[in-house]
Formats: structure tokens, sequence, C-alpha cells
């Protein structure tokens, strides 16, 4: 059992490994974030790990109420690392959906902290009253609801990909969302049925538990590949490289953001702000407020006009900087 979980927790490690490095391009967002349930994924195994190791090589040489102690304080950090893993879930879902910081949805980041407080508000009972059965209950329970909380994130995902304006990032979320739906639809279920399960074969139920962890794993680092294995369908730049300097010079003069000047540069480009909000990954209401934003910096009054003072800025500089060039060879008059 021990050599099991040693085997699903390297396997995890790997996975972390293979994740592709990118700083650039349409899933960046995403894929930055993917080590970050990976590794919590995988501290909650540690911990398992660890906790398994006492139950049976520690626990039989110390007392009754220190193996309690042990056990219960065991499982109760490997249940908080539980409750980080899905938390960083919950982040990663609301990258894939666009959402920055101030659009979080804060009813799903409430759950990871309410099933944290519930086993550590148990465990100060259980301090008090040596009530060991009443913790393991609650502690259980609350275990149950993490990757019932995990599906309930992902199945909204799922219906949430369907509003992508772009076929292949809206199919490309769909997958991965469906594929957190099956995997923890089956943790569930294998959880749910776990003691059964034990009666009917031994070592059943944590064999099931094995795969499902190594699945888990495996699942992000072949969709992160795939995203970055497939062509990259890029728009010709809107900015000359010979002008960058100028447009610089138009960025500091206006107060530009780089993120403004992303949206900016779409708009050139004659994205829709629904295309903007998924090309970047933010919300609809979010490009709208930079559009706001943009047009009170620049003077303009709408995005013709935004694009026309974008293109014209380095054709006048390099203009401006043609007609130097040609006074300088004239000479002094």
């Amino acid at each position: 059992m021990v050599l099991g979980l040693i085997a699903a927790l390297a396997v995890g490690l790997v996975s972390i490994a293979l994740l592709p490095r990118t700083d650039a391009g349409r899933a960046s967002r995403a894929i930055g974030w993917l080590p970050v349930p990976l590794l919590t994924y995988n501290l909650w195994l540690a911990a398992c790990l660890a906790l398994e190791y006492l139950r049976l090589h520690v626990l039989d040489r110390m007392g009754g109420r220190t193996a309690a102690d042990v056990v219960n304080g065991g499982l109760l950090v490997s249940h908080l690392l539980g409750a980080g893993w899905l938390y960083a879930h919950i982040l990663l879902v609301e990258r894939l959906r666009g959402l920055e910081t101030g659009d979080a949805d804060r009813m799903m980041r409430s759950v990871p902290a309410l099933l944290a407080a519930v086993p550590v508000f148990a465990f100060g009972v259980f301090r008090v009253t040596g009530n060991q059965p009443s913790f393991m209950i609650v502690v259980g329970v609350a275990g149950l609801c993490l990757p019932c909380a995990a599906l309930a994130a992902s199945v909204r995902l799922l219906v949430w990909a369907r509003r992508f304006p772009e076929p292949e990032w809206r199919s490309a979320v769909s997958a991965l969302a469906g594929g957190y739906v099956v995997l923890f639809s089956a943790i569930t279920a294998l959880g749910a049925t776990a003691r059964w399960l034990e009666t009917v074969a031994p070592g059943l139920a944590f064999v099931g538990d094995m795969v499902l962890g190594v699945a888990y794993n495996v699942t992000p680092v072949v969709w992160s590949r795939r995203q970055m294995a497939g062509p990259a369908v890029e728009q010709p730049a809107i900015v000359p490289a010979d002008q960058e300097a100028h447009v610089e010079a138009f960025v500091m003069r206006y107060g530009i953001t780089r993120r403004e000047r992303d949206v900016i540069e779409l708009i050139c480009r004659g994205k829709t702000n629904q295309e903007i909000a998924a090309r970047l990954f933010i919300s609809l209401q979010t490009v709208k407020d930079h559009n706001y934003v943009i047009f009170q910096k620049t003077g303009v009054r709408n995005r013709t006009e935004l694009a026309g003072l974008f293109r014209g800025c380095f054709a006048s500089e390099a203009s401006n900087s043609d007609d130097s060039a040609a006074r300088s060879l004239a000479g002094p008059r």
C-alpha cells in the first residue's frame, strides 16, 4: 500500500515537470496555473503517505491518547492540504473561464475555507472532550465534500465553455472540463463506497484511489501539451518592428498600460469585445472597462478613432523622422 502511494506521488511530481512552460499564447494563463493544483494535490497525497506510514509502523508503540492525537493531527493536516488543493482547482477554473481577480467567483472560493474551518473546529472539540469518533466522522464527511466541490466547479466550467466565441478554445476547455467531470465523479463515487468495497475486496478502494490519482496528474499534462503543440494562428503584427519605439512614445504620452495596449491592438485587428475577452482571458465587462479608460486617456469617441490614432502615431512619427533626416542631409542653409 505504501509503495503504491509512493508510485502515485512519483507520477505526480513527474507530471508537474512535464507541464510546458510558456509566457505567451492563448492558453498561457491557464497553463501557467496548472502546476499549482497539481502541486497541492501531491502535497495532499504525500501527507496521506506519511499518515499511512505512521499508522503501520509507529502508532503501535505509542499510548492510546498519544496515538489518537497523532492520527487526528495527521488527518487534520491532510484535510487542510486537500482544502488548499480545492482552492487551487477553483482558481484554475476561474482562469480557464477568463475571470480576473475583480471578477472572482466568491461563492465557490468560500467553499474550501468552509470545508477547512469545520474540521479545525471539530479538532478543537476533540482536544477538549477526547471524542475521537465524532472528529473522524466530521473529517470523513468534509473529505468527501472536497471532490464534490471540485466536481461542481468543473461542471460550471463545462457549461461556461460553450460561451467562448473561438471554436478551438471552446473545444479545448470543454475537453479538459469534461475530463475533470469524469474524474471527480469517479473519485466521489469511490469515496462514498470505499467501506463497502473494502468488505467486498480488501485493497480495492486503495487501488482505485491510486489509479484515479495517477489519472488526475496525467490529464492536465496531456491537455496542456496538446494546446502548445497545436498550430499557433496569429494575426500579423499591428506595429511594424522598426516603429516600436514610436509606439512606446505613444504609450508613454497617453499613460497606456500593457494590458490596455493589448486591447488597442486587438481593436485595430477588428476584434469584438467578446473576442478580445476570450483572447486575453478576461471578462467581457473588464474589456468594456478598459475601453472606457482608453477612450478617456486618448480623447477619442469610438473604436474607429482609436484605431486611427494608434496607427497614425507611428506613421506620423516615421514621417517626422524622414523629414528630419532629409533636412540633415541637405545641410544648413
